[in-house]
């Protein structure tokens, strides 16, 4: 099987959102700038609550319970832009250029415009399939980014990845409800 595309900046973004979304570090580095500062205006409103300054007291607590459920919003919008930030300055010269993968028996070849390379197929540890995109992670932590929109009968592709499941254990994940969050 031969698939044709190319990548933009919305395509190198999805991926980086979804790879961060996945990773046990910024998952825990989210979850913590989320509740620390949460849980100290909960610690300031237990002292103002035994100081006896009610005012302070609905002060810190209405502050934890804005932190806490509205901080997300931010946090999310903030590794948005950072991610953007990054890809417009260290991949701009990517986009647009035409690559290629093509399914051969025992390997994939990948060829863009600079590069060619062959990669035996049992170096693919999984494929993963988003509302956007095909993700085919190597062992090596590489990804290729296969955009949906931008391949000529995508439609086909889970039925072939479906099949190197089978045929070669290569786990193909569906993740079609992935959500930046």
């Amino acid at each position: 099987m031969k698939i044709t595309y190319s990548l933009d900046d919305n395509d190198y973004l999805t991926f980086q959102l979804f790879t961060a979304s996945n990773s046990p570090s910024v998952k825990r580095r989210r979850m913590l700038s989320r509740s620390i500062p949460a849980a100290a205006y909960l610690f300031f409103a237990v002292l103002f609550f035994y100081r006896g300054d009610l005012t302070m007291l609905f002060a810190f607590l209405l502050l934890a319970v804005v932190w806490f459920f509205f901080y997300p919003i931010h946090d999310r919008n903030l590794y948005r832009r950072q991610y953007q930030k990054f890809i417009a300055e260290n991949m701009n010269n990517k986009f647009g250029r035409k690559a290629t993968l093509t399914f051969e028996k025992d390997r994939v070849k990948a060829k863009d415009e600079v590069s060619e390379s062959a990669i035996d197929i049992a170096e693919i540890e999984s494929i993963t399939e988003t509302e956007a995109l095909f993700l085919l992670k190597l062992k090596t932590n590489q990804s290729f980014i296969l955009p949906k929109n931008k391949i000529d009968n995508w439609e086909q592709l889970p039925a072939f990845f479906t099949t190197l499941e089978a045929e070669r254990g290569i786990p193909f994940v569906d993740r079609m409800d992935w959500q930046w969050r």
